[in-house]
């Protein structure tokens, strides 16, 4: 393992595709880091890697520590070493996310984000597991909620344009409060005062899926329309 290294385990497409059975165990993805995010065995909510340890941010935004030996059908996961820190005050998602981009030298490497802070509010969401066959990933419900006056980290990642179908181009983000209570996927909120933390990423390793089903997939369309309308990011 080395720091300087964001490790991904298969590609956002293999989802998009509706393949969503987990083919490495956490136990493997842990050895590479221990700040992260992902999803787990049939979409069984938000994956989170924080301080080392995994947990799963469920359908009614409740943080799970979960075994390692659960699968994931896709995880990033690497470590922050020496950031760059910046103290806010004030500050909305979009705010927050325009002040990172004029602390970013290039949109053409990866950033490893966590933003520490006091939210006025945060909107997030999740999703129950799936069950097989599995539905085409546009036609699962999402479940949406928020929480107000809390204190947490927002954790995540900022891709460059040309990790379309590997990972989500621009900023990815889960949220997991400092009780390990409460959590998901962010989609924007309202910070009183924060911490930010960026650290600079220049390599990047992947690890392909051994599923049959993948070896049977045709990766040649593009799917960031898709994309875009799943994530809804900040």
């Amino acid at each position: 393992m080395f720091k300087d290294i964001v490790y991904q385990f298969s590609l956002s497409d293999v989802l998009l595709n509706s393949i969503f059975d987990g083919d490495f165990t956490l136990e493997e993805i842990l050895k590479y880091g221990d700040f992260g995010l992902g999803t787990i065995d049939g979409l069984d909510g938000e994956l989170i890697i924080f301080e080392g340890k995994p947990y799963s941010a469920n359908a009614k935004g409740e943080i799970i520590p979960i075994s390692t030996k659960i699968k994931s059908p896709i995880a990033i996961i690497t470590t922050i070493d020496k950031p760059f820190i910046k103290e806010v005050y004030n500050l909305n998602s979009k705010k927050t996310l325009s002040i990172i981009d004029t602390l970013l030298q290039t949109d053409n490497i990866i950033y490893a984000i966590k933003i520490d802070g006091e939210f006025s509010r945060i909107n997030l969401r999740s999703l129950d597991k799936q069950a097989k066959p599995y539905k085409p990933i546009l036609d699962i419900e999402l479940n949406y909620y928020g929480f107000e006056y809390i204190k947490g980290s927002v954790i995540g990642f900022k891709c460059p344009p040309f990790m379309k179908g590997l990972n989500v181009p621009g900023y990815h983000f889960h949220f997991i409060d400092e009780k390990l209570e409460k959590g998901g996927h962010v989609l924007d909120f309202e910070m009183t005062k924060g911490v930010i933390s960026i650290d600079v990423k220049h390599k990047f390793q992947l690890f392909l899926p051994s599923n049959p089903d993948f070896f049977k997939l045709d990766l040649e369309n593009d799917l960031n329309d898709v994309l875009l309308k799943i994530e809804s990011n900040c």
